[in-house]
């Protein structure tokens, strides 16, 4: 969990510079001319509370399921991704890093935490799947190499498959 402890605080140290940034908005501005940063930086804190949560359930339940250490790897991979990339704060809005001005230090978290997320989340082994079909892959991308661009432009699905590809639906 050393590697958490290190991508949590690199978070920490990302909601204190956005912090920083809305408060100097708001020396210049009431907080109404400022709603956007504001909502953005909720969520920002929002989204690093919930990091300290996982990394505080994950150490309590240590050895209790290797399985949680893996949740807990995708939820910091998640959340840290949103936070250089952008965080949905509704349907249709995403608060980017750059609408704070924290492009560098969005850029810093990346660096600081693309080697413990990347090490973590590399396979030791190649599942199998059943029957022999497909391969797992994982992705060889550090999340520093990602711009938020890309990560912004990945298509999202409209609307959710009832039923996989090659089944049948009995009634």
């Amino acid at each position: 969990m050393a590697g958490l402890r290190e991508v949590l605080a690199a978070g920490q140290a990302y909601r204190g510079a956005a912090e920083a940034a809305l408060a100097e908005r708001l020396a210049h501005a009431p907080i109404d001319r400022e709603q956007r940063a504001a909502h953005g930086f909720a969520w920002v804190a929002t989204t690093v509370a919930a990091l300290e949560a996982v990394l505080i359930w994950c150490e309590s339940g240590q050895d209790s399921n290797p399985i949680d250490a893996k949740i807990a790897m995708l939820a910091f991979a998640e959340g840290i991704g949103q936070l250089v990339g952008g965080l949905p704060m509704g349907q249709n809005e995403i608060f980017r890093p750059a609408d704070l001005g924290l492009g560098a230090a969005a850029r810093t978290l990346a660096e600081a935490c693309s080697t413990p997320i990347m090490l973590r989340c590399a396979p030791t082994s190649r599942p199998r799947s059943p029957r022999g079909i497909g391969r797992a892959r994982r992705c060889t991308t550090p999340i520093s190499t990602r711009s938020a661009t890309s990560i912004a432009a990945s298509p999202t699905p409209r609307s959710c498959p009832t039923r996989m590809a090659g089944t049948s639906r009995t009634s």
